[in-house]
């Protein structure tokens, strides 16, 4: 299977790069500074849709598309935990955000999915 290793290396940095910033947020406790990392984090999952868009025009073979589609369930299921340990960080209530977001939590177990 050949594949758009571009692309896949972009995504694979930005998914890292939006969990250093979760932790970031998480770890802080000034509110502006919370929200520009929210803000940061957006821009990373629209960064991941434009690379996510330009690997599907790019899509050759049956295999390719079934790789595809389970990178975007994975991804949409990774969403949903993002946007609650969002919310914990914003509320500061950062035990509970890193419990998800630990290799055990539902945020950590969806991140391995990807």
């Amino acid at each position: 299977m050949t594949v758009p290793i571009s692309q896949m290396g972009q995504i694979s940095t930005t998914i890292q790069m939006m969990r250093v910033n979760l932790r970031d947020m998480i770890l802080a406790n000034d509110s502006s500074q919370i929200e520009s990392i929210k803000k940061n984090i957006g821009q990373d999952q629209q960064k991941i849709d434009e690379l996510a868009e330009a690997y599907a025009a790019t899509i050759q073979s049956d295999e390719m598309r079934q790789a595809f589609e389970v990178f975007e369930s994975s991804r949409s299921e990774y969403n949903k935990h993002l946007d609650s340990l969002m919310n914990l960080a914003t509320q500061n209530r950062d035990p509970e955000a890193f419990s998800l977001m630990s290799a055990d939590g539902s945020a950590g177990k969806a991140t391995a999915a990807m």
